[in-house]
Order: C-alpha cells, then sequence, then structure tokens
C-alpha cells in the first residue's frame, strides 16, 4: 500500500488480518465446518451409494418396455443419471465426491454400449456443471451470499433458469457424443456388456433404531408444525403467501417417505433423511427467513440421526464428523484468508482508492469520447 496514491501504510497489521478475517466471518466459517461433518457422517453410511445403485439398476430393467427400445434404455440412463448428479451438485455441492461414483457408473456406460468418457461425463461433468449454476449450494451460494450482505438463498428462481440451461445443453452434449460411440463401436469388447446389477454388500435391513429414530423426528417435526406452522410466510420474490398448511404437508410426505423407506433399507432411510432435511431448509429459508444457525442446527441434527439410524455409537458419529469438519478445513482457511485480504485492503484504503482511480478513468475516458464526438 505504500505505492498506492492515498494508501495507509499497513506493517503488523498484516499478520493480525487473518485473525480479523476469522472473526469477521466466524459465522459461515462455523456453517462450512457443520455442513462438511454432516455429509461425512453420511456418507460413510453408503446411503448415497447404495441409491444411486438402485437407481441404476431399476432404469436398466426398461429395456423389456417396446417405447424403451426406440429411445434408447441407455439415452434415458444418461439423462437420468445427469439430472440426479446435476441436483447433486446444485443442490449440497456435491463435487470431487463423485469421483468414487466414477468406477461404479463407467462399468454401466461399457454394459450399454458407450466408453468411459461417456461414464465420466455422466457423473463427474454433470456435478459440477450443476455445481456451476447451483441454487442451493451451501459452499457457494451460501458464502457469496452471506459475504455480500445478500438474503440467504435470494435469486434462486434465475439460478435454477440458469441450471437448467446449463444442463440441457449438457446432456444434448453428452447424447451426441454418445450416439457417435455407439455407432462407431468404439466401446468396450463384448465380455464388458453385462448386464447384471452392480452388487452392494453394505444394504441393511431397518431394525429398532431405525424406526425408533423415525419416531423421533416425527415427533419433533410435528411438534414444530403445532407451534409454528400458521407463522409460514413464503416469499418469493417480491410477493409474500401465507401458507400455513406447508409444514405440515412436509411432514406427511415425510412420514409417508420415510415408512416406505425403512420397509427397503436403513440406507434408504439414512437417503431419506437428507432429502428432508433439504425440503425442510428451503421450508425454513422461503417460509421463516432462516439463516445460518438454523440452517447449522439442521444438518447438525442430520448427522446425529444419519449417524444412529447407521448403528453407529455416539463416539464414532462423532469421530466422522470431526474427520468430515477437518476435510472441508481448507475451504475454512481460504474464508479467513480471503476476508482478511478484504479487510487489509479496507484499511488501508485500497479499495477507495483503486475505485477513486477508476471514477477518475472513467469520467476522463467520458470527456475525451464526447470530444471525439463534436
Amino acid at each position: 500500500t505504500w505505492f498506492i496514491p492515498g494508501g495507509v501504510p499497513q506493517t503488523w497489521q498484516v499478520f493480525s488480518a487473518l485473525y480479523e478475517g476469522f472473526s469477521q466471518q466466524a459465522g459461515i466459517i462455523a456453517f462450512v465446518l457443520i455442513i462438511g461433518g454432516a455429509f461425512w457422517v453420511v456418507n460413510t453410511t453408503k446411503a448415497v451409494d447404495t441409491g444411486i445403485m438402485k437407481f441404476i439398476d431399476k432404469a436398466k430393467r426398461l429395456e423389456r418396455f417396446p417405447l424403451m427400445q426406440k429411445i434408447g434404455v441407455g439415452n434415458v440412463v444418461i439423462v437420468l443419471v445427469m439430472l440426479l448428479f446435476g441436483v447433486f451438485g446444485a443442490v449440497f455441492g456435491m463435487s470431487e465426491e463423485t469421483i468414487a461414483f466414477v468406477a461404479v457408473v463407467i462399468p454401466l456406460a461399457k454394459s450399454l454400449g458407450y466408453d468411459e468418457i461417456v461414464g465420466v461425463c455422466m457423473v463427474y461433468v454433470a456435478a459440477h456443471v450443476g455445481f456451476a449454476g447451483a441454487m442451493l449450494n451451501p459452499f457457494t451460494i451460501g458464502i457469496a451470499q452471506d459475504m455480500s450482505g445478500l438474503p440467504l438463498f435470494s435469486g434462486i428462481e434465475y439460478r435454477t433458469i440458469c441450471w437448467a440451461v446449463l444442463m440441457l445443453v449438457t446432456i444434448a452434449f453428452v447424447l451426441w457424443y454418445a450416439s457417435k460411440v455407439r455407432k462407431k463401436s468404439l466401446a468396450c469388447n463384448s465380455d464388458c456388456r453385462q448386464n447384471d446389477a452392480v452388487e452392494d454388500g453394505t444394504v441393511t435391513k431397518a431394525g429398532w433404531k431405525q424406526w425408533l429414530c423415525f419416531g423421533v423426528l416425527t415427533a419433533v417435526a410435528m411438534a414444530f408444525s403445532f407451534a409454528y406452522g400458521a407463522d409460514c410466510v413464503v416469499k418469493i420474490g417480491q410477493g409474500s403467501y401465507s401458507t400455513p398448511w406447508l409444514l405440515w404437508v412436509a411432514d406427511a410426505f415425510f412420514v409417508l417417505f420415510s415408512v416406505l423407506t425403512l420397509r427397503n433399507s436403513s440406507q434408504m432411510f439414512i437417503l431419506n433423511l437428507l432429502m428432508f432435511t433439504i425440503v425442510y431448509m428451503v421450508v425454513g429459508v422461503m417460509g421463516y427467513g432462516w439463516y445460518l444457525p438454523e440452517i447449522c442446527a439442521l444438518f447438525l441434527l442430520l448427522a446425529v440421526a444419519a449417524g444412529f439410524a447407521a448403528g453407529y455409537s455416539a463416539d464414532r458419529i462423532s469421530r466422522e464428523f470431526i474427520a468430515g469438519a477437518k476435510d472441508i478445513f481448507s475451504a475454512a482457511l481460504i474464508i479467513g484468508f480471503a476476508a482478511g485480504i478484504i479487510y487489509i485492503l479496507k484499511n488501508g484504503n485500497v479499495i477507495d482508492t483503486m475505485l477513486n482511480s477508476m471514477a477518475s478513468a472513467l469520467e476522463e475516458s467520458g470527456k475525451v469520447g464526447a470530444l471525439s464526438t463534436m
């Protein structure tokens, strides 16, 4: 800043900037750590893996229908899988976690007559395109809007349109490439074309712990709806709509889907918990003005409920949660460093100097442009 006219020299303040940055962004840093720990607990239960494998298995069974034979079950699977991972990237920021699923989906792509690139696009590319057009991603939208002082998840309508356009273009390109691969027979040889579903040995039947977890969560949800359901006012754009029934509808669907998934497996029940965590988060943000504290509480509850439903002890839940927080801690450091840099730029009057210089340059260019037209 000594070389910037009007700047205030910074010396030891540079070394205290990290502390100032962490202090100013303590809320968002805690938010990132809790979200990372919660998703880590869910991932260790293999619930997401199980759900994806069941989805792929059911999609492949569509081959027996004549209409699916004309459309091409491979095209249907590509579209559905890409939409699934696109939603994952847009809603809860699935990014590098997709690498684990690439090894699962590539054999599926090869069994349908495609190559490895199609398999990677179905998972990795779709998730990152969804990440880029995120609607509810707490790691991008949540952080950026908090640092900018904007209402949390505001502008969701515009971002949903952007996500849809990006996904449409990406899916169209992947389908075009996949058709070329299939026509030119660039896929692997016939010994790779197996239609057997990938077995997942982690699936376990729901027991009393899972049903107890369901009962407790249902009681909590019903109590919350009874106490606060009438206060729900959904804000969409500039409009506000009283929806006292919204929480009760969410509770009814939670009970229905929980019973159905519990009859299937504990992993599907945990996946159901993840889905309704997102549902309740959307309802809370849009209907009650929830912000970071409430969302952190919701995801912390998800971590405890998912761990309990998976049969984890309290010690293991805490260890897995800490592992997830440790894994995401680099993002927390980046937030602290970024806020510290902003602190230095503000206190050194660097930002003001740069803005004044830009304003002067624009003013001068406007004068020059006006003279040139005379």
